[in-house]
C-alpha cells in the first residue's frame, strides 16, 4: 500500500476512534480500556511505527488465546478475533468515510497480520519466567516467529513471590521444554530492583547499596539452582540492564541523574555474579545456562533508548527495551528450531567465506561467517563440506580462520550445485534433511531449495543466518565427543587405499591374461 494512503488511512482510523472503540467493546468480551489499545496500536502501525502492529497481533493473541486449548484451536481463535476485529473496522470506516477508504483499510490490516496467520511447522516448547517485562517482549515475538513457520508456548511464569513462582515451576515438573529464558532483574520482579530505579530512594551509602544488592542475589541465587537443576534444555540467564522507563527524554534523562550512580554500581556487581554463577554451573554439571546480555543491548541502542516508552497505557506498557529482548528470543528459538539438530553445514565459496571471487583476483577472508563455522566443527561436531563453482586449481585458505582439511567431500567444480550437494549427500550418506546450505546467490538458493524441499537454504548475505549460526555455534560447544569430520576423512582415506588396490588388481589380471 502507497504511503500516502496507508497515512490517510490511520487519520480515518483516527478520527473515528470514539466510534470504533465502542464497536470493538460491544461486539467482543475485552475490560473497559483494551478496545482503545487495539485501536491505538493499529492507527499507530498505519502511521508507519511497524512495531506498533506486531504488538498489536502480540496483545490480539493474548487476549483471544486459550492455554486449555490445543495449539491449532488456539490459533484459528487467535485468527477469528483478528479477523473480526478488521471487519468491524472497516464496516464502521465504510459508513463514515466510504468503499475506498474501507478496501484501503482491510488491505493494510491484512498485511499488518499476514504473519500471524501463516502456516507453522515447527513448534518449540518454550518457557518465560520473569515479571512483566517478559509479556511485552512475547507480544513482539508472536509475529516475527510465526512469520518463519515457528510457533512457542507464550504463556509465562511470572508470579513474584518466589515461593509462588516455585510452586509454578513445580506445578510443571512432567513438562518438557526446548528452551528457557529467566528473567530475573527486571524493572518489577523484586521491590528491590524497583528501589534501585527509584529516583526518590538516592543511595547515597555504599554500605546501603552493597545491602541491597545483597537482598537481590540472595533471591536469585535459590531460584537459578532450582531452574538449573529442573531444566536440562538451554536456560538462557538475563543479566541487568537497569533502563529507566518513561514516556520521554527528559523524564528519562531526570531519572538517570538521580540514580547513575547506584545503578551503575549495583549493574556491575549483578553482571559479575551472573556470569561467575553460569560459568560455575555449567562447569560442576554441564554445559546448559547461557547468558542473555542486556548490556549488548545498552552499548548497541543507547541505555535511554532502550527505556523509552513505545506504547504506554493502563494495560500495556511496552518499552523499546522489550522489542529488543524480542528480537533476541527470536534468534535463539529459531536457531533451536531449524538448525540445532543439523549435523552438516554445506558453503558456497565466493561472497560466502571471502570477500570477491578468487578465480578473478586476491580476496578477503571473512572471519566473522568463518568463526562460528570453524567453532561448529571444532568444538560442536559439525560436519563443513563445499558445494563451490570453481576452477579447484584457484581455490585455496590462505590468511583464512578455516583451512582446507576443516572440510569433507568439498565438491569445487563448474557443475549444478544441486548435483554437488546429492555427490556430498551420498558420499556422507546425511538425508538432505540435516543439512544447511549457506549461498549469497539468490538463483542458486532457489534451485537448490526446488531439488531438495527438506534442505535448510540461507543466504550469506543476510547478517541473521550468521547471527543464528554463532548461537548455534555457542549451543553445540562441548555437545559432541566425536570428531565427525576425521571419521569421515578416515572413511575417505580408506575407500581410496581399497579403490585404489582394487585398481591395481584389475590390471595386474588383465596384464597376466596379455602375457
Amino acid at each position: 500500500m502507497r504511503t500516502n494512503h496507508r497515512r490517510s488511512t490511520a487519520s480515518a482510523v483516527k478520527q473515528h476512534r470514539a466510534a470504533l472503540v465502542t464497536a470493538l467493546g460491544r461486539a467482543q468480551p475485552l475490560e473497559a480500556t483494551q478496545p482503545a489499545d487495539l485501536i491505538d496500536m493499529i492507527a499507530g502501525h498505519l502511521e508507519g511505527r511497524p512495531e506498533l502492529g506486531q504488538l498489536y497481533v502480540g496483545t490480539r493473541a493474548f487476549l483471544a488465546g486459550d492455554h486449555e486449548l490445543s495449539r491449532d484451536e488456539a490459533k484459528a481463535q487467535v485468527c477469528e478475533a483478528i479477523e473480526r476485529d478488521g471487519e468491524i473496522i472497516a464496516e464502521v470506516l465504510e459508513a463514515a468515510e466510504g468503499l475506498v477508504c474501507a478496501g484501503a483499510f482491510r488491505a493494510a490490516f491484512a498485511e499488518m497480520t499476514r504473519s500471524v496467520r501463516s502456516e507453522t511447522d515447527q513448534h518449540v516448547r518454550t518457557l518465560f519466567i520473569g515479571d512483566c517485562m517478559l509479556v511485552e517482549a512475547i507480544s513482539f515475538l508472536i509475529g516475527p516467529l510465526a512469520g518463519e513457520g515457528i510457533s512457542f508456548n507464550s504463556l509465562p511464569a511470572n508470579a513474584r513471590s518466589p515461593e509462588l513462582l516455585a510452586a509454578v515451576l513445580d506445578s510443571m515438573a512432567e513438562s518438557e521444554f526446548d528452551v528457557v529464558f529467566f528473567s530475573p532483574f527486571s524493572h518489577a520482579r523484586l521491590p528491590e530492583i524497583g528501589a534501585l530505579l527509584d529516583p526518590k530512594r538516592g543511595f547515597t551509602s555504599r554500605k546501603a547499596l552493597r545491602e541491597l544488592v545483597d537482598s537481590i542475589l540472595a533471591q536469585t541465587e535459590p531460584m537459578l539452582e532450582f531452574i538449573s537443576e529442573r531444566f536440562d534444555c538451554p536456560i538462557y540467564v538475563h543479566n541487568a540492564s537497569l533502563v529507566q522507563r518513561g514516556s520521554g527524554v527528559a523524564k528519562i534523562a531526570a531519572k538517570e541523574l538521580f540514580t547513575a550512580w547506584s545503578r551503575t554500581l549495583a549493574r556491575e556487581r549483578i553482571n559479575q555474579w551472573v556470569s561467575d554463577y553460569i560459568e560455575h554451573k555449567n562447569r560442576a554439571t554441564h554445559r546448559h545456562l547461557f547468558l542473555l546480555d542486556e548490556e549488548q543491548l545498552a552499548d548497541r541502542w543507547g541505555r535511554r533508548a532502550l527505556g523509552h516508552a513505545i506504547f504506554d497505557s493502563e494495560h500495556q506498557h511496552a518499552v523499546e527495551l522489550s522489542r529488543r529482548v524480542a528480537e533476541m528470543y527470536v534468534d535463539r528459538i529459531a536457531t533451536i528450531s531449524r538448525l540445532r539438530s543439523k549435523k552438516l553445514v554445506v558453503c558456497d565459496l565466493d561472497n560466502t567465506l571471502w570477500d570477491g571471487v578468487i578465480g578473478e583476483g586476491q580476496v578477503e577472508p571473512l572471519e566473522a561467517r568463518q568463526r562460528p563455522l570453524a567453532e561448529l566443527r571444532h568444538r560442536g561436531g559439525v560436519v563443513l563440506s563445499i558445494a563451490s563453482k570453481n576452477d579447484p586449481k584457484n581455490v585455496h585458505f590462505e590468511g583464512s580462520l578455516l583451512t582446507e582439511q576443516d572440510f569433507v567431500a568439498p565438491q569445487i567444480h563448474w557443475g549444478p550445485k544441486e548435483s554437488s550437494i546429492a555427490t556430498i549427500r551420498d558420499t556422507l550418506n546425511l538425508q538432505t534433511k540435516h543439512m544447511v546450505f549457506v549461498d549469497d546467490r539468490p538463483d542458486e538458493r532457489e534451485r537448490v531449495a526446488e531439488a531438495f524441499p527438506d534442505l535448510l537454504v540461507l543466504d550469506a548475505c543476510d547478517d541473521t543466518t550468521w547471527r543464528r549460526m554463532a548461537l548455534w555455534a555457542e549451543l553445540a560447544a562441548g555437545s559432541s565427543e566425536v570428531d565427525r569430520t576425521r571419521m569421515y576423512k578416515e572413511r575417505e582415506q580408506r575407500n581410496a587405499f581399497v579403490q585404489e588396490g582394487s585398481s591395481k588388481s584389475r590390471v595386474s589380471v588383465v596384464d597376466s591374461g596379455t602375457l
